[in-house]
C-alpha cells in the first residue's frame, strides 16, 4: 500500500475514535449485502456484494462483518478499484473488517455504488449459514465527522457436496493480521429461509423409510418436519404421510405453518412432495375457508398451500397429490422474453394426481410461493420494481399484482390461484403525463409495473381523469388479491363487462354492498368518501393492520360536517392510521376520485405490513 493510501487509513481509524456518533439504517445512507448464489457447492467460491445507497456526502468507510468460519472459508476481498482503496483483515473469531477510503477526496458521484466483494469458499456440506454486515462506519467527506450506522442485513449461503471427485485447488489468499478491535458477541446462524416462516419449536431430522420415496415421521415437540428426497432423474420426490402431519399439526401454535422442508440435492431441476389428498382437500361445508396451511420448502423455492387447496370432487378418485415446483425452460419463452429474464428466476408449479398433472385453479384457495433472489445492484437502487411475470400457455407475460421483493429476506413473493410459469422481473413503468402529478409519479410508476393499475395507452395514465366505481373496485380487487367463486353478480353488471369478474367478487365476500337495489351503479365516477369506505373494508378483508375509528381526528378539517354518517367512521379510520391525509385542510368528500388520488391510496394500502 502507497504512503498515500496508508496515511488516509490511520486518519480513517483516528476520526472513526474521536467523532463516532451511532444511528440506525433505517435513514439516509443505507448499506446492502447479498450473495451471487444461494447455494454453493463444497470447495467453489461464493462472492458477497456490498452495496451503498445516498452516500454521495461520505468519504470513507469501515464495515464490520461476521461469518462462520467452520462453514464458509474467507478466501479475498474485491474492492470497486475505480472508486476506492482498500484494506482488509480477519481475526480468530470469525470477524471480517473491511476498510474503504474514496480514491480522490469528495464526495462520491450519484451516491450509489458497489463498494467491496468478500469471496468466499464453502466447508461444511449440508449447512446454512450467514454472512452478516452488522454495521458500517462512514467519514463525512466534508466535516469529517464519523457515523456508525446499524445495519444487520444478511447474505444466507447453503453448502452442498461437490458434484467433483478432485479434490478443489485452493485458491491463494493472504493471511491477514489480527484485529486490534474487540471481538464481537458471537453472531447467531439464521435458517435459510425467511424466520417469520419456520416454526419456532425444536426440529427433529426424520430419518427415510426404504421405500421409493421417503416418508416422514414427527418427533416430540416438532413444528418442522426435514426429509431427504430420493432423486429420480432430474427430480427430487417425497413423501409425507397423513399421521406425521396431523402431528405436526397438533404442536404446532396457532397461525404458524407445519414446515416441510426438503434437503438440496445435486443436479435437480424439480422437487415433488406427495401428500395425502385429505391434508389439502375442503368438504363442500369448508371449501371457502382454510384454517390451516403446509410449507413446502426447497432450495428452489417454498410453496405455502392451505388445506382447501383441492374441491372433493378433483381429488376423490385419486389416493395422493403431489405439488411440484421446479426450473422452468427457458428456451421455451420467446427471444424478447428470455432476454429481459436472462439471469433470472423462471419457475414451473404445477398439481398431479397419482402422477398424473392436472390443470389446477381454485380461486378460493389462493397458494404463496416464495422464490430467493439476488438482486443486481442496478435493483437494489430500485428493489420495488422487482416484480413477478406471469407466463402463459401462448407465451403471453402478465404482471401478478401481489409480486414484491423483500429486501429482509431476500426473496420474491407472490401468491397466484392458478399454477403455471413464473418469473422475476424487473420492470420500471413510466409515463409521459405524470410530471405535473409529483406527488403520485412515484406511486403510479411501481403499481403499473407491478400490474396493479395500467395507462390509458402505453405511454400516458391521465392522472387527473375521474375513475369510475367499477373500474376503482376493480383495482382494489386485483390489488390486495382478492378472489372468490359467486353465484350472482350485481343487476346492473353483465357477464360480457370487463369489470364483471371484480365485481362480483367484491359482493361475494363482503367488500361492497352496492347503492341498493342491488345496484352498483357501476359507471358513475366514485366519491373520495365512498373510495375511502371501500378501502377501509378491503383492509380488514386482506388483514393489512388493525384500523381505529376516531371521529376526533377529523375535526380540524373545515369540511369535516359534509362527511356522510356511513362514511365518517372510515375516513376517520384512514385519517388515524395515516393513509388519508387531506388537501390543504379539507377532506373533499363529495368530490370524484382522480386516478392519481386512487394510486396514491393503493400504494399505501398494498405496502401496509
Amino acid at each position: 500500500m502507497n504512503n498515500r493510501k496508508l496515511v488516509s487509513l490511520l486518519l480513517f481509524a483516528m476520526l472513526f475514535n474521536l467523532l463516532a456518533v451511532t444511528i440506525y439504517a433505517d435513514s439516509s445512507p443505507s448499506f446492502v449485502i447479498v450473495s451471487d448464489q444461494s447455494i454453493v457447492e463444497a470447495g467453489q467460491e461464493v462472492k458477497v456484494t456490498l452495496t451503498g445507497s445516498n452516500i454521495t456526502g461520505l468519504y470513507a468507510f469501515e464495515s464490520y462483518v461476521t461469518f462462520d468460519s467452520t462453514k464458509l472459508e474467507f478466501v479475498r476481498a474485491e474492492a470497486n478499484t475505480t472508486t476506492f482503496s482498500m484494506s482488509a483483515q480477519t481475526n480468530e473469531n470469525n470477524t471480517l473488517w473491511v476498510s474503504l477510503v474514496k480514491s480522490s477526496y469528495g464526495a462520491i458521484p450519484g451516491g450509489n455504488v458497489m463498494m467491496v466483494k468478500l469471496v468466499f469458499r464453502g466447508k461444511t456440506v449440508n449447512s446454512g449459514t450467514d454472512v452478516t454486515l452488522n454495521s458500517m462506519q462512514a467519514l463525512s467527506a466534508n466535516t469529517l465527522a464519523s457515523t456508525n450506522y446499524v445495519v444487520n442485513q444478511k447474505a444466507t449461503i447453503t453448502v452442498i457436496a461437490s458434484t467433483s471427485t478432485s479434490t478443489p485447488t485452493p485458491s491463494p489468499s493472504a493471511s491477514p493480521s489480527p484485529s486490534p478491535s474487540p471481538s464481537p458477541s458471537p453472531s447467531t446462524t439464521i435458517p435459510s429461509f425467511p424466520a417469520a416462516m419456520i416454526t419456532p419449536a425444536p426440529s427433529t431430522t426424520i430419518t427415510p423409510k426404504p421405500t421409493p420415496t421417503p416418508t416422514a415421521s414427527v418427533g416430540t415437540n416438532a413444528g418442522l418436519i426435514e426429509i431427504t428426497p430420493i432423486k429420480s432423474g432430474s427430480t427430487a420426490k417425497s413423501v409425507v404421510d397423513a399421521k406425521s402431519l396431523n402431528l405436526a399439526l397438533k404442536q404446532t401454535d396457532s397461525g404458524m405453518n407445519v414446515v416441510v422442508d426438503v434437503k438440496p440435492l445435486v443436479g435437480v431441476k424439480e422437487y415433488q412432495q406427495i401428500l395425502p389428498k385429505e391434508m389439502v382437500t375442503a368438504d363442500t361445508a369448508t371449501q371457502n375457508e382454510s384454517n390451516r396451511k403446509i410449507e413446502f420448502g426447497t432450495p428452489i423455492g417454498r410453496v405455502i398451500i392451505p388445506d382447501n387447496m383441492f374441491r372433493i370432487q378433483e381429488v376423490e378418485r385419486a389416493a395422493q397429490v403431489a405439488i411440484t415446483i421446479g426450473i422452468a425452460d427457458s428456451n421455451k419463452l420467446s427471444g424478447e422474453t428470455k432476454g429481459k429474464l436472462a439471469n433470472k428466476p423462471i419457475i414451473e408449479l404445477n398439481a398431479s394426481l397419482d402422477g398424473n398433472v392436472i390443470s389446477w385453479s381454485n380461486s378460493d384457495a389462493p397458494v404463496t410461493v416464495i422464490v430467493p433472489y439476488s438482486p443486481t445492484v442496478e435493483e437494489l437502487l430500485d428493489p420495488e420494481h422487482i416484480v413477478v411475470w406471469y407466463i402463459d400457455g401462448q407465451g403471453n407475460v402478465n404482471r401478478v399484482p401481489s409480486g414484491k421483493y423483500n429486501l429482509a429476506t431476500k426473496t420474491v413473493t407472490f401468491t397466484t390461484s392458478h399454477f403455471s410459469t413464473y418469473a422475476v422481473a424487473y420492470d420500471v413503468k413510466s409515463f409521459s403525463d405524470v410530471h405535473d402529478a409529483p406527488w403520485a409519479q412515484k406511486e403510479i410508476s411501481v403499481l403499473a409495473s407491478r400490474g396493479v393499475i395500467n395507462g390509458t395507452s402505453d405511454t400516458t395514465f391521465a392522472p387527473h381523469d375521474k375513475i369510475k366505481r367499477a373500474d376503482f373496485i376493480k383495482l382494489l380487487v386485483g390489488a390486495l388479491g382478492f378472489s372468490a367463486e359467486f353465484q350472482t353478480n350485481f343487476d346492473d353488471v353483465s357477464p360480457q363487462d370487463y369489470y364483471y369478474e371484480a365485481l362480483g367478487t367484491a359482493k361475494a365476500i363482503g367488500l361492497s354492498e352496492g347503492v341498493g337495489s342491488n345496484r352498483i351503479n357501476p359507471k358513475d365516477y366514485i366519491t373520495r368518501q365512498d373510495m375511502m369506505v371501500l378501502v377501509s373494508r378491503a383492509i380488514k378483508l386482506a388483514k393489512k393492520g388493525s384500523l381505529e375509528e376516531d371521529q376526533e381526528i377529523l375535526k380540524p378539517f373545515k369540511d369535516a360536517a359534509s362527511i356522510s354518517d356511513y362514511a365518517i367512521g372510515s375516513v376517520g379510520a384512514l385519517v388515524n392510521a395515516g393513509i388519508v391525509q387531506g388537501d390543504g385542510g379539507s377532506i373533499r368528500p363529495m368530490d370524484n376520485t382522480s386516478r392519481a388520488e386512487s394510486a396514491v391510496l393503493l400504494y399505501r394500502i398494498t405496502n401496509r405490513p
